[in-house]
């Protein structure tokens, strides 16, 4: 018997089809996403709480990874939040085909750039991007207390 290893989809699937990611999940289908960014893009009028979140992890993260290492600071990782975005699916053991034609974006999309964000990633952060990420990929909004 030949069984799929895995499945590539649009980074939409991930919150809009729970049955197929159920089903990939169960079957130790490996799910690989495009598309990511289109996410954020298009939806961030319509969740503007949640790209503040995204936003507000971006900046914290940014300082972190900065002040672990102040001499280098032209070098660093960077830490907008599409490498936010890419580093928690990586972090949910989805893959991520990024797509990028600009060297800054390049540089975002970077493993060392997605490596240094998960690094730093703590279950507060984690917390907070699990609750954002879904509501601005639906392009929900999001009331914070």
């Amino acid at each position: 018997h030949v069984w799929p290893q895995i499945y590539q989809g649009n980074s939409w699937l991930i919150f809009h089809d729970p049955h197929l990611m159920t089903f990939l999940r169960a079957h130790d289908i490996f799910f690989q996403t495009y598309a990511v960014m289109f996410g954020i893009i298009q939806r961030r009028q319509d969740s503007p709480s949640a790209f503040h979140i995204l936003s507000t992890v971006s900046r914290e993260l940014t300082e972190t990874i900065q002040s672990s290492n102040p001499d280098n600071v032209a070098t660093q990782p960077i830490a907008t939040e599409a490498t936010i975005m890419l580093a928690y699916l990586v972090h949910s053991n989805i893959g991520i085909i990024p797509r990028a034609a600009a060297t800054a974006h390049q540089h975002e999309n970077s493993p060392s750039s997605i490596k240094a964000v998960i690094q730093h990633l703590t279950p507060d952060r984690i917390e907070k991007l699990e609750r954002a990420i879904p509501a601005l990929m639906k392009g929900e909004k999001l009331y914070t207390s």
